[in-house]
């Protein structure tokens, strides 16, 4: 509504009110065309105006003051949230690098162990020779055949020879191949290069043992025939050999047939590992 429209119709409702004033004979007259009239009746009608749009904007007001406090509540509880994560992921970290120095710490106790049994077992193994034995360490391999033969720590100091029989706890592991003052080089079983007469015991079956490198080692010279069950004992024949009688080599893996058909190929699994090998006993000669 403008306002000529509204002081119009504020000078019709005056000329009714001095109307009725008159028909009831009341000397009160107001003159429409008073300014000051008019305005004071335009205040009255913006005053009924604003009354409603009052309420609209207290109540806007009031949602937008919840909707603040929620907001505010909502940053807070994030901000507590963001906190604890944080203190979380430092306490985690802290866990994590305790529990990575304890592993460390649990594998070297380990390995400490497992030494000290390995040399306690070479040490009753001893009690069981009557020849020259000397315990050594393994202090490396050769660069030039690295998975095949080792290094060990002693050599023609401690009278170590070539030809002279190496074995652990579990079983042989191979022959003295090559002898400086402090130190020999040892020939796996693995290594094509080292073969060893040996039986298998519950068939009473011989055989030469010879590596393959990285498969295992297998014995050939069999005969078509003979009884061998996969996971029979493989030893030491010990005859004529740097290696003691009955010292284990190893288990029967695998049994095929030759191309001559004539004899079996026989995969041994050898009863020491390789490729863990800490300490190791060198044996003088062969007890027969």
């Amino acid at each position: 509504m403008s306002y000529n429209t509204l002081s119009r119709t504020c000078k019709v409702i005056l000329k009714s009110i001095n109307n009725e004033n008159n028909d009831d004979d009341i000397n009160f007259h107001i003159n429409p065309n008073s300014t000051l009239v008019e305005l004071i009746v335009l205040l009255f009608f913006i005053c009924l105006l604003a009354g409603p749009f009052s309420g609209i904007t207290l109540s806007i007001t009031a949602s937008f003051a919840k909707l603040a406090n929620q907001v505010n509540l909502q940053y807070q509880s994030t901000r507590q949230l963001a906190t604890a994560l944080i203190e979380s992921s430092a306490k985690i970290k802290y866990l994590e690098q305790e529990l990575a120095k304890n592993s460390v710490e649990l594998a070297n106790l380990r390995e400490q162990v497992r030494d000290t049994n390995s040399l306690r077992k070479l040490l009753d193994l001893k009690n069981t020779f009557k020849c020259h034995t000397i315990a050594c360490d393994v202090i490396g391999h050769t660069p030039s055949n690295w998975f095949n033969q080792i290094i060990i720590d002693k050599g023609k100091n401690d009278n170590i020879e070539p030809g002279f029989a190496v074995i652990n706890s579990f079983g042989v592991v191979g022959q003295v191949i090559e002898v400086s003052d402090d130190s020999a080089i040892v020939r796996l079983l693995t290594d094509p290069e080292q073969k060893e007469g040996v039986i298998i015991k519950k068939a009473n079956a011989t055989g030469i043992l010879v590596g393959t490198y990285d498969k295992a080692p297998v014995i050939n010279y069999v005969p078509i025939g003979q009884n061998v069950e996969i996971g029979e004992e493989v030893v030491c024949l010990g005859k004529g050999g740097s290696f003691p009688p009955n010292q284990l080599v190893g288990y029967v893996s695998r049994i095929a047939r030759e191309n001559n058909g004539a004899s079996m190929q026989i995969e041994v699994k050898l009863a020491v590992n390789i490729d863990n090998l800490t300490s190791v006993m060198v044996i003088g000669q062969s007890r027969n």
